[in-house]
């Protein structure tokens, strides 16, 4: 049995598997309840024969607790989103700011006039910048020359660096789309790879701009893949009825209806269909903020919900009958030859199967915790398990990048302690 862990880094210039060593470092290494109690807790690096990059690598572990071998894996994008140039943080600002600061959440509207504030001084230094060029700057010679020499460009560059990713990947402007396209197609290539060497179990995991990456990938593996029935596919009827049953239930019991995922997704898989991820696991996920930036305003957010483009857990339902389902009646090829009919997953149910774990910082004054992250569940539904998570580093200020890093010392229920858990790598698999 082998189970394979993705991650998926966020924004900036990432080095290849910068991120990935320390996250294997974290939650194997240093996990002593994943290891098997007659085998060591090393880790191996190998060629990276699935992507096929020379500076990617595949590290693999030793049996867990379960006796089940683990690669860990990175997908790396940041090659593919090149170029950035101030225009593309300019409009994406610019379309920000043109919401209603008072139409959003309390976090992201502190955000805006935030924006705002640095927006204006943003452009008063480079008009400053740009008339000492010219020589005609009403400052003194020596502040002409810092300004122009070294505050400016220093300012521009760490624009581009900090919010050139998510402004490219956010925005479907023309000239973003094939960044957007190349960076989704690389990934669901990846899936399909992975579904191809066989394992048992796929976690994704995103870490900031990469959770956004991770479920666009996961939304187009999942529409390429729901309906390729290779079997009786009334086998997983049952459980699709368990799960409809939890989320028509007041109140909704997110324990159970998770449990019922894991129930479903392996009835998919005795069905026949070739699905083998279980786990999307997010770490200071901006979709927090999904209605301000993967739509225009709350009512477009709902409405793109519904319809299906964006996937929501538990999935988006509609009437059939006398009942509400996520799922469709066709017909397909039974493995006798004949004709079967079976009720399957629509494009969009796949948090049907796969089980979504939300981890974040919880944020006070955009610098305490993470005000990237945040819940998920009121936008993407009752089904996100969200877990708020602590940590003392840094005193608890801008902790975006702390997921996984230790503090000096290990503490009881602490935020690496939580991550493990909610990867679960010592987990047997089917």
């Amino acid at each position: 049995m082998r189970q394979a862990f993705v991650l998926v880094h966020g924004m900036c210039e990432q080095k290849p598997m910068q991120n990935l060593r320390s996250f294997v470092d974290a939650v194997w290494k240093r996990n002593p309840k994943a290891h098997h109690p007659h085998a060591t807790a090393g880790a191996w690096s190998h060629p990276d024969d699935v992507q096929g990059g020379f500076e990617l690598r595949r590290i693999s572990t030793s049996s867990n607790s379960a006796g089940v071998l683990t690669d860990f894996y990175e997908f790396y994008w940041a090659h593919l989103m090149q170029g950035n140039q101030l225009s593309h943080v300019q409009s994406w600002i610019f379309a920000l700011l043109r919401r209603n600061p008072f139409s959003l959440s309390e976090t992201f509207r502190l955000a805006w006039f935030v924006i705002a504030i640095s927006g204006v001084a943003f452009v008063g230094l480079g008009t400053l910048a740009g008339m000492a060029a010219v020589g005609r700057s009403p400052l003194p010679v020596w502040i002409t020359l810092v300004l122009t020499i070294l505050v400016w460009p220093t300012a521009e560059g760490l624009l581009r660096l900090f919010v050139g990713d998510v402004a490219r990947y956010l925005q479907p402007s023309p000239e973003n789309i094939k960044v957007r396209h190349d960076i989704r197609e690389a990934g669901v290539k990846l899936i399909d790879a992975l579904h191809e060497r066989g394992y048992h179990r796929i976690t994704i995991v995103g870490h900031s701009l990469g959770c956004v990456v991770g479920y666009d990938i996961l939304t187009h593996a999942w529409a390429r893949r729901h309906k390729s029935f290779a079997g009786d596919a009334k086998a997983q009827e049952q459980a699709a009825q368990v799960l409809e049953e939890i989320i028509a239930t007041e109140p909704f019991d997110t324990n159970a209806y998770r449990a019922a995922q894991r129930s479903y997704s392996d009835a998919l898989v005795e069905a026949g269909l070739n699905w083998r991820i279980t786990d999307f696991v997010t770490l200071g996920n901006p979709m927090a903020h999904a209605d301000v930036l993967l739509a225009l305003d709350d009512e477009d957010f709902a409405k793109r919900c519904q319809e299906r483009e964006l996937p929501t857990s538990p999935p988006a339902l509609e009437r059939r009958g006398a009942k509400t389902t996520f799922r469709y009646s066709r017909s397909f090829q039974s493995v006798d030859g004949g004709t079967a009919r079976a009720s399957i997953p629509h494009h969009a149910a796949v948090f049907a199967p796969v089980v979504w774990t939300n981890l974040y910082f919880p944020s006070r004054w955009l610098v305490q915790g993470d005000s990237i992250g945040g819940e998920l569940w009121p936008l993407f539904g009752r089904g996100v398990h969200d877990v708020p998570v602590r940590t003392e580093l840094r005193g608890g200020l801008l902790l975006h990048t702390e997921y996984w890093t230790f503090e000096a010392i290990d503490r009881p229920g602490s935020h690496v302690e939580t991550l493990c858990q909610a990867l679960d790598v010592g987990r047997a698999v089917k």
